[in-house]
């Protein structure tokens, strides 16, 4: 619990620290209303462009590889479950680890890392720190919504309920029983990590000058997903499509932002490369 108090101080000296003088960036916001109540008017507009971005010809390789990877992992969830189950139950430091990481992908603590922008950016007068308050709080909302109408559709078994090794799915199960029994239904996909995926996509869009910010957030998103896994909330397979959402509602919300990127989410590129062997093409990836 201190390690992650202690993340949410370091976002908000950064933020304090900001310099606000030297972009486009910070002109477009210091010129521009900021509405508190935008976070809820906002979603239909979310939701539609949301819609047309994602599901177009530039992101099937991403949507493929969401569908595959989620389907290959299915088949080894049980024995790379068990992996991380084992020590959970065994080493209480390892135990209290999981559990820590687990605390940093539920939804409070991205409203806590919501909060520290808001108050640095009250403290500061910083516009940027203040948007990007709002629009964590919007991604959240906007991930969390389509997260669980997914999870009352597909009803996947957690880990730690399962009744058969890779956990029954329960497609449109009885929503009466599904608030009784939660652990029975809802493992599919992760909303801890779909919700830390947004609330770092919104910050590199909004701090992309700042470099080391994915050397942070990556790997904290690697820390809850394990976390998850060993505490039996949720299987390997549930976080492909977590991610895919995570990341494209962060980009839906930011999608105004002028720095924003627009290149699709694992997009392949051909480029050209000269070597001492000769003119070469190599495809690369951008995520």
């Amino acid at each position: 619990m201190k390690l992650f108090i202690l993340i949410l101080l370091f976002f908000g000296s950064r933020v304090l620290a900001y310099d606000q003088s030297v972009t486009e960036f910070q002109k477009e916001v210091s010129s521009s209303e900021l509405k508190p109540w935008s976070v809820i008017t906002n979603l239909p507009g979310d939701y539609k462009y949301w819609f047309t971005d994602t599901f177009r010809s530039a992101n099937a390789v991403m949507i493929t590889g969401i569908l595959v990877s989620t389907a290959g992992l299915v088949i080894t969830d049980y024995g790379t479950w068990r992996t991380f189950d084992s020590p959970y139950h065994q080493s209480g430091v390892y135990k209290s680890f999981s559990d820590a990481s687990v605390f940093a992908g539920d939804g409070f603590f991205q409203f806590g890392i919501a909060g520290a922008f808001l108050g640095s950016g009250l403290i500061s007068k910083n516009n940027i720190a203040l948007r990007t308050s709002e629009q964590i709080v919007e991604a959240i909302l906007a991930t969390g919504i389509v997260v669980q109408i997914l999870k009352h559709t597909t009803g996947r078994e957690d880990p730690s309920y399962a009744t058969t090794e890779t956990g029954q799915w329960n497609l449109l199960p009885n929503q009466a029983d599904y608030m009784h029994r939660v652990a029975a239904y809802d493992a599919m996909p992760s909303g801890h990590l779909a919700t830390a995926m947004t609330t770092l996509t919104v910050i590199q869009a909004n701090y992309p000058g700042e470099k080391w910010i994915p050397y942070v957030g990556y790997p904290a998103l690697g820390f809850i997903a394990v976390g998850l896994v060993s505490a039996g909330l949720h299987w390997w397979s549930d976080y492909p499509l977590a991610l895919g959402l995570g990341y494209s509602f962060g980009k839906s919300v930011t999608r105004k932002n002028i720095t924003q990127d627009t290149t699709p989410f694992l997009s392949p590129v051909l480029m050209p490369v000269s070597t001492p062997r000769g003119n070469l093409v190599t495809l690369n990836w951008k995520w």
